[in-house]
């Protein structure tokens, strides 16, 4: 059996496509312009994201109530694309990308190495063999709905253009993703009932972060990731480029707003203080007082976090630099949050995480958003995953 590895290279020509990014108890969908070389943004044209009602979630009904989401958000912003200027100068849509976040999948990575008696040439077909070995080995009788190599080291160095090259020893890091068959062909039939004969591929969370952190962090291959969603987070352990842990934490933003607000969503009026509170520093009765109310939540928040890296922990200590992605409105909080726990007990340094939250700025170069919309960093990083694999 052959699976798709990632290979990037150079889009033939401008192409437009949609992206839906699926997460526990909410959906982001939108319409991107693919350039045809990487000196050119991808542009996005359309887009929107909603979040579950609280009484909508639970264990039995949440993957049922966001692919009901994913339908009515992703009809909503196609309709808004399709009477749009845009579409008139760009065309129609030719491709869709299902991106699965936590929980729908999980994920693992591989690392398969060859020495030789001699320096020889490297080839495609080596590549691809030692990646689908390691697969095959570890996949038993599951077999992953995506792979892709992540990483082809030649001599202990890291290669991005490992053809031809000579060596004596190369190394192949792959990653494979599994998700319920139920889940994935849900998914696929709820995007293909809205781009009927449209070409719909579905990828892992993971796979499509890793891919376009690595275009951004270049100043370093190891760091924690923590992702936080509506209802869950992700944490991801990088160590020189390859993903060495990983483990999920049942907190998202849902919970602050529940905290808030109880079930019925975040008023405005609660809206408008968090933003004083948390994004512009205001300090009143009002900010002291939801700012103290967050503050008794936090110790059940920083109980999970601090259950989950610690198993992460006891095999082995994790990298400080962390990198935090979540919804901008969020951000300061949990960048606050996540710096005020002393997670030092867990760190290579025993200091705590060095938090650099992934903002608009880090992917301004490579995405660009209309100046009405507010730049949503998952659809950013989905969309320069996107490009990389159409341009395989």
């Amino acid at each position: 059996m052959r699976w798709p590895f990632l290979v990037p290279g150079r889009l033939r020509a401008n192409s437009v496509c949609a992206i839906a990014d699926v997460e526990s108890g909410g959906v982001g969908f939108a319409i991107a312009e693919l350039s045809h070389t990487r000196q050119e943004p991808v542009r996005i044209l359309a887009y929107e994201r909603a979040v579950l009602p609280h009484g909508e979630r639970g264990a039995r009904h949440t993957a049922s109530a966001s692919l009901g989401l994913l339908s009515r958000v992703g009809a909503r912003v196609l309709h808004s694309f399709a009477v749009s200027q845009a579409a008139q100068k760009h065309g129609h849509v030719a491709s869709a990308h299902v991106i699965l976040r936590a929980p729908w999948y999980s994920s693992e990575t591989h690392r398969n190495d060859s020495v030789y008696p001699k320096a020889q040439a490297i080839r495609q077909r080596t590549i691809t063999e030692l990646a689908e070995q390691a697969i095959r080995e570890s996949a038993g009788s599951s077999l992953p709905f995506e792979s892709a190599v992540l990483r082809v080291l030649l001599n202990g160095y890291p290669t991005g253009k490992p053809i031809g090259k000579s060596a004596v020893e190369l190394s192949v890091i792959t990653l494979s993703s599994h998700s319920s068959a139920k889940m994935n062909a849900r998914a696929h039939t709820a995007v293909s009932s809205l781009l009927p004969g449209r070409d719909v591929r579905v990828h892992s969370g993971m796979r499509a972060s890793l891919a376009a952190l690595h275009e951004i962090l270049t100043r370093t291959n190891t760091f924690t990731i923590m992702i936080v969603g509506a209802d869950m987070t992700e944490c991801i352990v990088v160590r020189k480029d390859e993903v060495s842990q990983h483990v999920r934490i049942p907190f998202g933003t849902s919970a602050v707003i529940r905290e808030l607000s109880g079930a019925n969503g975040l008023p405005d009026e609660t809206e408008h203080l968090f933003k004083a509170a948390f994004i512009d520093g205001e300090d009143s009765k009002a900010t002291s007082a939801l700012r103290e109310k967050l503050a008794r939540a936090e110790i059940e928040y920083a109980s999970r976090f601090g259950a989950a890296l610690g198993s992460l922990a006891e095999r082995r200590r994790l990298p400080n630099e962390c990198v935090l992605i979540t919804h901008p409105f969020f951000a300061p909080w949990l960048e606050t949050f996540v710096t005020r726990i002393d997670f030092s007990p867990f760190t290579v340094t025993t200091h705590p995480f060095n938090v650099e939250v992934l903002q608009n700025a880090h992917v301004a170069h490579a995405v660009a958003w209309s100046e009405d919309t507010p730049p949503d960093v998952a659809i950013s990083l989905a969309a320069l995953f996107v490009r990389a694999y159409v341009g395989k």
